[in-house]
């Protein structure tokens, strides 16, 4: 029996070659989606929107964020800003 070894060259030409034959089919694939026909645009109503849960969550989120805020506030200028007038040592 004679045994056919494939040379290194041979097996990266038949990968170049599966390269280009997928690079073709994706293009052509991108160029058939591309073309497709679109269809027209669908007209919305406009409907009034009600914002009472957007005030409510706002309103909580006011509440629980200014005292740590405020906090935050006093913090800088007892201990960090020596301009500040409320400056403790």
């Amino acid at each position: 029996m004679v045994r056919m070894e494939k040379s290194k060259g041979d097996t990266m030409s038949r990968i170049a070659t599966m390269s280009r034959v997928l690079l073709i089919i994706c293009l052509s694939f991108l160029g058939l989606v591309g073309c497709s026909k679109k269809e027209e645009p669908k007209t919305q109503t406009v409907v009034a929107k009600d914002f009472s849960s957007e005030k409510g969550i706002s309103k909580d989120a006011y509440i629980y964020g200014f005292p740590i805020l405020d906090n935050y506030r006093l913090l800088y200028a007892y201990f960090v800003n020596k301009e500040d007038p409320n400056y403790k040592r």
